[in-house]
């Protein structure tokens, strides 16, 4: 869509393009006096690891995809969408609040903890009247109000498929609903009935991983999943149509970051960024468009609530793009997006992430690597989750590449996917547009350098980005990680009980009368340790005076980077003595006040 003009267009200008937005798509009535039967029902299919550009409509022969290039003919396709930050959980938490993945505490990390705090746009919806639910993979993976993200979920309501929540859609009642496919995740052998004719020695390899026998067949089995997500969204599709509700849906089919190659996933580069999108409305959006602006989940949000006649809070960093719908010439937006990463799987000592900032415009992508003595792929001895070099999960490219490493065949391709990196890369994408080649120190590009440099600066501060202030900022290592040690090693930690992961944290003693019990009340993340306060009251004035055991337990995990310490308020009698794990408090409120000069955050807390 070569009509557009870009424009560093600052947060604010979000309400003007909501308005011209709901102009186009609603004529000229306010937001929220848009007619409550106009309002869509919206549905988002999201692929787990589908990048760009395998998808028919992209311009992929080699996959088949006729449910996304339907929705990219009747709709609009989407050429350069970005998934902002390329880790599963992180992505998702973006594309959910609208807001930069720095800007979301533990929920920038893979196996993270999402915060109550932060304001979905399912929560808003269902504010609204909306019903939502998900199926599948929502947000995630990750703890969300203290359990594992398959019970709750950001997303919604857990449903077993689109017809089950339909069925208690009420009738007149608009619906958002999500299913997050587990399609194309590696290992990539789910998807035998979806072969169809592919052929191994026709995929396009592209140029950084090496072109060999194991990367055609890999590469295969990855388009057949593929295959297997685009079938069962046409599915959907077909259900609505069938229930006669796809006019007035808006349909989004998406891929939530990149595959799981050498420079794909967990990096910046576009094999780990960019991402099909196509988008139909067939009451609102008029089909056969094809658009070329730089979207970033962050946009999809506040384009998501403008449609439903919502306006988007104000901590939404992204913006809404309905507008770009219209075709009209005068429509501004960005001329660049930016991505970013921190911690992906736990694989480097000290529990460390790999923290980048990048920017990337229609013909450049420069990228800053803050700490560049760090491995970008994780440390090569095996540290918890993976195994070595475990940013990149375990597939038969991965082991082609390591096991030939000093091999001369391979060993370009083990420099691109494992080296450590220099602080600075920059790319040409009309000379490079698969990122291979780092021109940052030619001196012909200088200025292109330092010019998207300060353009990454004044973005950093303008979201108030920690690492902005002190780039060196440690708060992203520090965050509790919840995801389990890889299968090989979990019989080797199995010793260090406390500091690996459970799905429950429980408080037991023994009490001097049967009429003693322990509640556990809250759990605070404090440093290093998370703090469980439980507290001792008795139910009545008299018991049997008997030794008697108790214990209370709750649904929490404990990430591996946290040591478990017990914190036990109402001791009068002998209890026992304090111990490393295990100590008793007189002063709740000297508790508290110790909680909160330690900069302790509350994980949890038992409902009233």
């Amino acid at each position: 869509m070569k009509s557009i003009q870009p424009t560093g267009c600052p947060v604010p200008c979000r309400l003007l393009l909501l308005a011209v937005g709901l102009a186009v798509l609603f004529g000229n009535a306010p937001a929220e006096a848009a007619d409550q039967g106009a309002r869509p029902n919206i549905l988002l299919l999201v692929g787990d690891n589908w990048a760009w550009p395998h998808a028919g409509a992209c311009g992929d022969p080699s996959v088949k995809t006729p449910t996304f290039d339907q929705i990219a003919r009747q709709g609009a396709l989407f050429t350069h969408t970005f998934c902002q930050v390329p880790s599963c959980s992180a992505a998702r938490a973006v594309l959910l609040t609208g807001q930069a993945s720095h800007r979301l505490e533990d929920a920038a990390n893979l196996w993270g903890l999402f915060p109550d705090h932060l304001t979905t746009y399912p929560e808003l919806l269902r504010e609204h009247g909306y019903a939502t639910g998900y199926m599948v993979k929502g947000w995630g993976p990750g703890i969300y109000r203290g359990q594992k993200h398959t019970k709750l979920n950001p997303a919604g309501t857990a449903y077993p498929s689109l017809d089950a929540f339909l069925q208690e859609v009420p009738e007149g009642k608009p619906f958002c609903f999500w299913f997050g496919s587990h399609d194309p995740h590696q290992p990539w052998n789910r998807g035998d009935d979806f072969r169809g004719d592919l052929d191994p020695d026709q995929v396009d390899v592209p140029p950084y991983v090496p072109d060999h026998p194991v990367t055609r067949q890999a590469i295969t089995d990855y388009y057949a999943e593929v295959q297997r997500f685009d079938h069962e969204c046409g599915q959907m599709l077909k259900l609505l149509r069938q229930r006669g509700q796809l006019d007035n849906t808006l349909v989004i089919m998406l891929g939530d970051n990149g595959w799981q190659l050498p420079r794909g996933l967990a990096n910046v580069y576009d094999a780990g960024t960019r991402v099909p999108m196509a988008i139909e409305w067939p009451a609102k959006i008029k089909g056969g468009q094809e658009l070329d602006a730089l979207i970033s989940f962050e946009d999809i949000a506040p384009t998501l609530l403008a449609a439903a006649g919502i306006v988007p809070p104000a901590e939404m960093t992204g913006k809404d793009f309905l507008p770009l719908f219209s075709g009209a010439a005068d429509v501004s937006w960005r001329d660049a997006l930016f991505l970013e990463r921190e911690r992906h799987a736990n694989v480097r000592a000290g529990h460390q992430s790999y923290p980048c900032r990048a920017v990337r415009t229609d013909t450049f992508l420069y990228v800053r690597n803050l700490m560049p003595e760090r491995w970008p792929a994780g440390d090569p001895q095996w540290h918890w989750a993976v195994g070595p070099y475990g940013d990149l999960d375990n597939t038969p490219i991965k082991q082609l590449i390591l096991e030939g490493k000093d091999r001369p065949e391979f060993k370009p391709f083990f420099q691109l996917g494992f080296a450590k990196r220099p602080s600075e890369e920059l790319y040409d994408l009309q000379q490079d547009p698969h990122q291979v080649v780092n021109v940052a120190d030619q001196a012909k590009y200088t200025g292109i350098k330092n010019e998207l440099s300060d353009k990454l600066d004044v973005w950093m501060k303008a979201t108030d980005d920690p690492r902005a202030v002190d780039p060196r900022d440690g708060r992203f290592d520090r965050y509790p990680y919840f995801g389990q040690a890889a299968k090989a090693k979990r019989a080797d930690v199995k010793k260090g009980a406390p500091t690996v992961p459970g799905g429950r944290i429980s408080v037991a003693l023994e009490a001097p009368a049967s009429n003693y019990r322990i509640r556990i009340e809250e759990v605070y993340d404090v440093g290093s340790e998370l703090w469980a306060v439980s507290v001792i009251d008795r139910q009545g004035d008299f018991g049997a005076a008997v030794i008697t055991p108790i214990r209370d337990e709750i649904p929490l995990t404990l990430p591996i980077n946290r040591r478990l310490k017990q914190k036990v308020i109402g001791k009068d009698w002998d209890w026992g003595e304090n111990s490393d794990t295990l100590q008793y408090v007189d002063d709740r409120a000297a508790l508290l006040r110790e909680i909160e000069q330690q900069n302790g955050r509350r994980l949890w807390q038992r409902s009233k």
